[in-house]
């Protein structure tokens, strides 16, 4: 059973991965079709997740590249409302005071404890994890914090791309309000599977045993996306030792597509992100369609959902679940998918904002008014 203390108020965790393709697990997506996994990489703990609650098979990410969607996520606003916006007089100033997922967080209940744990990557505003209103962080954190392009890979290192430091930072975390009776806000934002290539030595000698197909062919980013999923793991295992999953939601998803290429992978037969077109960088399906996983009580296991949901609805999502009692702003471009996820994957992501939306139109209303449990 949840803590009475915190019986009121949801704990929620959002995980990030950067750069996972659509097809880069072993995750089928669409339950009717094999494409839509890899065929190389093993990640039974993302399997997990999907039998734990609900994938869904329309999962979008707001940008096609990494820094974007960071932004968007915390505001649930698209990337062409605050993103490369330098020449805009006083737009760090008035971008760092909109509503975001921290401040919502304590205007809901002040008991609410927030961590941000990994990559944070606002390179361009510049604005830190606790100027955004994080109780906990990393700071100021980018690629070359977890192993960037340049900096040494493929190789085997300890604490690959910082997997470990992330999930400890995160395990103490739940730990710590879990026993303090806090309600607690979590992301944890993983650098892999982002380049460059690191990875457990002993990971890759299990990889080496398996034979690539015809899309998936380098064993040693197959190493790195199975020491990610282990981490993803043990996130999951404390969730379930502390009996915690009856009052926490977790959202899984990725910042954007996969890479085109990998440098020193083996050719394979097939694109990297098949059957998508194209990848990270594109607006194609393969550059913004991504894993999207949902948990929380009254999630149907096992369950699958064909409506279009983003990285924007994550935000309108918490403050529905958490019951944040204040008219969301217009422009807010995200929508919650609480009603989608509780009733089996089908109707509304209730929407402010449903002009960007057009992909989604049939699936989605407008709710400007404040947003109800259904």
């Amino acid at each position: 059973m949840a803590n009475a203390a915190t019986a009121e108020k949801p704990n929620l965790i959002v995980v990030l991965t950067d750069d996972q393709s659509w097809v880069g697990s072993s995750v089928q997506i669409k339950p009717d079709d094999p494409r839509t996994r890899s065929d190389y990489y093993l990640t039974p703990n993302m399997e997990r997740m999907a039998r734990m609650g609900m994938r869904f098979t329309q999962g979008y990410s707001p940008a096609a590249s990494c820094c974007p969607i960071r932004h968007a996520l915390q505001t649930g606003q698209f990337p062409t409302r605050h993103e490369y916006n330098a020449d805009r007089k006083d737009w760090t100033d008035t971008y760092a005071e909109q509503p975001n997922i921290p401040r919502m967080r304590k205007a809901t209940d002040d008991r609410y404890v927030t961590a941000h744990f990994g990559k944070w990557d606002y390179r361009y505003d510049e604005i830190s994890p606790a100027e955004q209103g994080y109780d906990f962080s990393d700071g100021d954190t980018g690629n070359k914090t977890g192993g960037g392009k340049g900096s040494g890979g493929p190789t085997s290192t300890p604490d690959p791309k910082r997997i470990d430091t992330i999930t400890d930072q995160a395990l103490h975390f739940i730990n710590r309000n879990h026993h303090r009776n806090k309600p607690f806000y979590l992301q944890i934002s993983h650098y892999a599977v982002h380049l460059d290539i690191f990875y457990n030595q002993r990971t890759l000698e299990e990889v080496r045993k398996r034979s690539p197909v015809q899309k998936h062919t380098m064993p040693e980013f197959a190493a790195m996306t199975s020491d990610m999923d282990a981490g993803i793991g043990h996130i999951l295992d404390k969730l379930e030792e502390l009996k915690l999953q009856e009052n926490t939601w977790l959202i899984f998803m990725s910042d954007n597509g996969g890479r085109t290429s990998i440098p020193k992978a083996p050719d394979g037969s097939e694109d990297l992100n098949s059957p998508l077109r194209d990848g990270k960088h594109s607006f194609y399906e393969g550059g913004i369609r991504v894993p999207f996983f949902v948990i929380g009580p009254g999630v149907q296991p096992g369950s699958v959902s064909d409506v279009p949901v983003s990285g924007v609805d994550i935000l309108p999502t918490l403050a529905d679940l958490a019951g944040y009692s204040k008219r969301l702003p217009s422009n807010i471009d995200g929508g919650s998918l609480r009603e989608v996820a509780q009733s089996k994957g089908v109707g509304n992501v209730r929407s402010c904002a449903i002009n960007f939306r057009i992909r989604a139109r049939r699936h989605r209303t407008s709710c400007c008014s404040r947003m109800t449990s259904t």
